[in-house]
């Protein structure tokens, strides 16, 4: 129940923060989102939940779900700097530069380099949002699995 309303109060302040002016969340002309494309503040949404799920494979040494985890929110940055103007690109290629860290962590099954790696991925994230004029939105490492619908075996290191 606790998990449930912590996620529902995520997307409850995410609808707030995207009403909040930034001017990254400007679409690129005649891109727009539509029914078919997810707005900024969605698509860092779905970025914010997978650095959870992120943290927690990587603890959890699971090896695989973290990199299919890497790929998508690669994508997703991705995606959100060719559909919004003015994301600088050396912030999308400095977050990517953390998952690529963290995909050569977990070829090598090294533990201690995701941690630093992930913690760099944090520090890009905010990074974003203080340039993007929503500073407000803090990224950190996550206290608790939002995702009790999903097993992800934490050993507790």
């Amino acid at each position: 129940m606790k998990c449930a309303a912590i996620l529902l109060g995520s997307v409850l302040l995410c609808s707030v923060a995207e009403s909040q002016p930034s001017r990254f969340a400007q679409p690129q002309s005649g891109s727009g989102p539509n029914g078919s494309q997810l707005s900024l503040g969605n698509i860092m949404l779905l970025i914010q939940a997978r650095h959870a799920k992120i943290w927690y494979a990587g603890r959890a040494e699971d090896w695989a779900l973290l990199d299919y985890e890497l790929n998508h929110v690669s994508d997703d940055l991705t995606a959100a700097a060719m559909l919004y103007r003015d994301i600088p690109v050396e912030l999308v290629t400095g977050a990517d530069r953390h998952i690529a860290r963290m995909k050569e962590a977990a070829k090598r099954r090294d533990a201690p380099g995701f941690q630093a790696a992930f913690s760099g991925l944090t520090r890009s994230c905010n990074a974003c949002h203080t340039a993007g004029g929503v500073a407000f939105i803090h990224i950190q490492t996550p206290t608790a699995m939002p995702f009790t619908n999903q097993r992800v075996p934490f050993s507790g290191r």
